[in-house]
């Protein structure tokens, strides 16, 4: 059973809206913190999110997951309960609710602080790390990272440009979702703003880019872009066996067993916890 202390906790994000977010409390001094962007369709809860962030306090770290405040979620895993948002979603909102909850919590203020993405939230904490660069971020973790903003063909830019939207529906829930055409025009207005192998350059913090090989969903050359892109100590670690998710189920319940994990979900929680552990600890050596 978890050593650690969950608190759950809402800010006011993008535009207002809230950011739902829990935080895993180390029972220890805390020796700095991991904040975890979810990917696209993703939320707080998902995969091994609550595991990561569990895993992590329990070596010392205060471990925060969120989710976006136009990700459409709640703290209801079981749907998308503000579908009108997530029609509004945009890399610039997801940059500006990760610099919300950076600043919130005053008690982790002096902490050094790593940011975990997993798929899409890897580019949002790319850009956000190579646009903000706050003095604190001392860490940048990659998890099966794309190194696009976009990859719409014409064909498809027309047809959402023609529509105002493009549907984009869940897997999980049944839902019809919709991808806005706020979307599209952000970064049509300025394409190197919202490039993540351009922001990969900029990056002033170690980077650890990990992927999996079985990864169906974005390209292993992903990867291998990222981590040409990055700076010189950037890492790259790619997960034999592993998939988009690692191979890890959705839901698996915070307190399940290490040893009930797949290798390849053991790995991806093992490696992000070590270097999150190694550049706080560096930081404040």
């Amino acid at each position: 059973m978890s050593d650690t202390r969950v608190t759950d906790w809402t800010i006011p994000g993008s535009d207002g809206q809230p950011i739902y977010g829990n935080t895993h409390w180390p029972t220890e001094q805390a020796r700095g913190a991991l904040i975890c962007c979810h990917g696209f369709k993703g939320y707080k809860d998902y995969g091994f999110l609550p595991m990561l962030c569990e895993q992590a306090a329990l070596q010392g770290l205060v471990a925060m997951r969120f989710n976006f405040s136009h990700s459409g979620m709640t703290n209801n895993t079981e749907t998308f309960e503000r579908p009108d948002l997530f029609e509004k979603d945009r890399w610039g909102r997801q940059i500006e609710d990760l610099q919300y909850v950076f600043e919130n919590d005053k008690r982790i203020a002096t902490l050094p602080r790593v940011v975990f993405g997993h798929s899409r939230g890897g580019v949002t904490g790319t850009l956000f790390a190579g646009r903000i660069k706050p003095p604190s971020l001392v860490g940048m973790i990659n998890a099966a990272a794309p190194d696009y903003a976009c990859k719409m063909d014409d064909l498809v830019r027309d047809q959402i440009r023609a529509e105002g939207r493009l549907l984009s529906p869940s897997g999980r829930t049944g839902q019809k979702l919709y991808v806005g055409l706020d979307w599209l025009e952000e970064i049509e207005r300025d394409p190197d703003l919202f490039d993540p192998i351009l922001a990969a350059t900029k990056v002033d913090c170690p980077m650890l880019i990990l992927h999996g090989d079985q990864d169906e969903t974005v390209p292993l050359d992903c990867a291998h872009n990222l981590h040409q892109s990055a700076t010189p100590n950037s890492e790259k670690a790619i997960i034999e066996g592993a998939n988009h998710v690692f191979n890890c189920p959705n839901p698996m319940p915070v307190d399940t067993p290490t040893d009930q994990c797949t290798p390849q979900t053991r790995e991806l929680i093992q490696r992000s916890v070590d270097f999150a552990l190694s550049y706080c600890k560096k930081a404040r050596d």
